[in-house]
């Protein structure tokens, strides 16, 4: 399990407050279902299934894509702050 230092995301962020930091940052921990330090597209489709949502796996993809400025494929905190 990835830990994720919110200190030094605030310090990286520094137009965000450091409440707000440790909010998202809390938020990307409940996204990040297997604790990698990443949300993937299998996270998403859990997170949809368990809320209801019916996106496709075209939608998902294309979600992770408008978020993933280093184009790997999975949402890093990083860029969950963005």
């Amino acid at each position: 399990m990835v830990v994720i230092n919110s200190a030094l995301l605030a310090k990286k962020f520094p137009q965000l407050p450091a409440n707000d930091v440790d909010n998202l940052v809390n938020q990307f921990s409940r996204f990040d279902i297997d604790g990698r330090g990443q949300i993937d597209q299998k996270d998403l489709v859990k997170i949809i299934q368990e809320i209801g949502e019916g996106q496709s796996y075209d939608q998902i993809r294309a979600t992770i894509k408008t978020v993933d400025i280093n184009a790997t494929g999975k949402v890093e905190v990083d860029e969950f702050l963005e």
